[in-house]
């Protein structure tokens, strides 16, 4: 009986192991779809408790092969953009995915996801908003659990940060703007 009892838990594990990768799969497959789409602008805002919840954090244009970015009070900075998909250094960067259901935002059907994400030294707990029509991000958001010492993500430990993506979206500001150009750096 107990060696019945053994496989039937091995079995449900195998199975729950199945479902996860799957669900994983479906959103690697559309944050993929999303983050190499030509061109999108993301507003990142600051969420949850504490001084800073609601401010601005970062203004985002990803125009054909460059990265344009700008934070309140600095200038705008330029980076080469290159093709992001969903392993860091062979580690899946979304893992323990869920899909939660569906949402509707401003009018839009969405699927919800939640995952543990992770990237270049840093950790979140993430949820992701896909549009139903397009298959592409509406939204993300990431409660930060750990930082890279370097971090890009640095101070925000321990807060959350709201991403809200437009699409199809027209020039950047002028070239003249954009005080640097850091051409191998990744700011995601």
């Amino acid at each position: 009986m107990k060696l019945i009892w053994v496989w039937l838990c091995i079995l449900a594990g195998v199975a729950s192991a199945w479902a996860d990768d799957s669900t994983c799969a479906e959103l690697n497959g559309a944050y993929e779809h999303a983050v190499n789409t030509g061109r999108y602008q993301t507003v990142s805002t600051v969420t949850g408790k504490g001084q800073d919840s609601g401010k601005l954090w970062l203004r985002t244009f990803y125009y054909d092969q460059t990265i344009y970015v700008r934070r309140p009070y600095f200038p705008w900075l330029s980076y080469r953009r290159g093709t992001l998909d969903h392993t860091d250094d062979g580690r899946s960067v979304f893992q323990n995915c869920t899909k939660l259901g569906t949402e509707t935002m401003a009018g839009n059907d969405t699927t919800v996801f939640q995952t543990d994400w992770q990237r270049y030294g840093d950790k979140a707990v993430t949820k992701l908003w896909f549009s139903t029509e397009t298959g592409k991000l509406a939204q993300t958001e990431r409660f930060f659990t750990a930082l890279d010492e370097n971090s890009f993500y640095s101070g925000l430990l321990g807060q959350s940060v709201l991403d809200r993506y437009a699409y199809d979206r027209g020039l950047p500001p002028p070239l003249e703007a954009y005080k640097a150009y850091l051409p191998t750096v990744h700011p995601e």
